[in-house]
């Protein structure tokens, strides 16, 4: 599509987004948004207290993933993550 995504047009400021698009799309091709991943200062999840059971655990692990994508990139830059 022609929506002007991280690694074409520059960062952008707010990526709104759930944990499937997250698993399945967004974080594969890590490599195309590198200004996203070094970048990310909040993660917010909305109704988190939802998320139990099966899903939960998917959710955590793929939050997991997110923060180890984040580090790679700030430490390709050689920044240190904010924590």
């Amino acid at each position: 599509g022609g929506g002007g995504g991280a690694g074409r047009a520059g960062c952008p400021n707010i990526v709104l987004t759930n944990p499937d698009m997250l698993h399945c799309s967004i974080l594969p091709r890590h490599a195309s948004y590198p200004a996203l991943f070094e970048n990310l200062r909040y993660v917010v999840l909305d109704e988190a207290h939802l998320y139990r059971g099966c899903f939960g655990t998917h959710v955590a692990l793929v939050l997991r993933r997110l923060r180890r994508v984040a580090d790679l990139h700030r430490g390709a830059r050689g920044a240190p993550p904010p924590r």
